[in-house]
């Protein structure tokens, strides 16, 4: 046999990893998180100190119990968000189907009901307002044929005592040129002058002191046929049976 070393010799043994020991203290502080994955390396240790004796009689959680641990907070959260999506879609699927399902407010006997009803009344209403303008017409007419009335009414009287301005003026005028039987004041109602008649009979004529029953006769005279007498203011002259004189001069 020969002293050269063999190949197995000469190769260098590989170190055995070092295993770092947790304690138990530090294990039992670490905190759950319980909306992080938790890491792989410490899963790893833990599991790499599965079976080994910790000081205080205190074993540390395994891999697989915060796994679990883990996935039931992941499945609780995630039960909750799904309930609650569940539950939203419901609502608004059952508000959707209420809506398609319930007929348009245009469409029931209701609102057809309440239209016809609104439409009669309206109709009703523009007839009652037709008749009271027609009312109000008919009234406007009437007032204004009564101050057309009471225009003509007013130029009616107007013209009236123009017309009876003008024959007092030519009643006076006659009275004051001519005159007839009875018992005149010349220079009142018999205007002085030259008065005549074109025929007569039996005419009677006289001046008088007076007009009184007790009046004396200054002058007087019976004629038939024309005469012609001249009167002067303050003159009383009677006549009778001699028609009209009228004056001439």
């Amino acid at each position: 046999m020969s002293n050269t070393p063999s190949d197995d010799a000469n190769v260098p043994s590989e170190p055995e990893p070092e295993v770092e020991e947790t304690s138990a203290n530090t294990t039992s502080h670490i905190p759950v998180e319980q909306n992080a994955e938790p890491p792989a390396a410490e899963s790893e240790a833990s599991g790499s100190g599965e079976g080994e004796a910790v000081s205080d009689g205190v074993s540390p959680a395994s891999g697989g119990e915060k796994r679990q641990i883990w996935g039931r907070t992941v499945t609780l959260k995630t039960a909750v968000i799904a309930a609650a999506a569940i539950l939203i879609i419901g609502l608004a699927g059952g508000a959707a189907i209420g809506n398609l399902s319930r007929p348009a407010v245009s469409t029931t006997a209701e609102y057809q009901s309440m239209k016809h009803k609104l439409s009669q009344q309206l109709s009703d209403t523009k007839s009652e307002l037709g008749i009271s303008q027609n009312n109000l017409d008919a009234a406007n007419q009437r007032v204004a044929d009564i101050k057309d009335r009471e225009a003509a009414l007013v130029a009616g009287e107007a013209k009236l005592k123009a017309d009876q301005a003008a024959l007092d003026q030519r009643t006076q005028q006659v009275q004051s040129t001519q005159f007839g039987d009875g018992v005149h004041v010349v220079g009142t109602n018999v205007t002085p002058g030259v008065y005549s008649i074109s025929s007569s009979s039996n005419c009677y004529y006289a001046w008088m002191t007076g007009t009184g029953s007790d009046a004396d006769i200054v002058e007087n005279n019976i004629v038939s046929g024309p005469a012609t007498v001249t009167l002067k203011p303050g003159d009383i002259f009677e006549t009778s049976r001699c028609g009209t004189w009228t004056k001439v001069g």
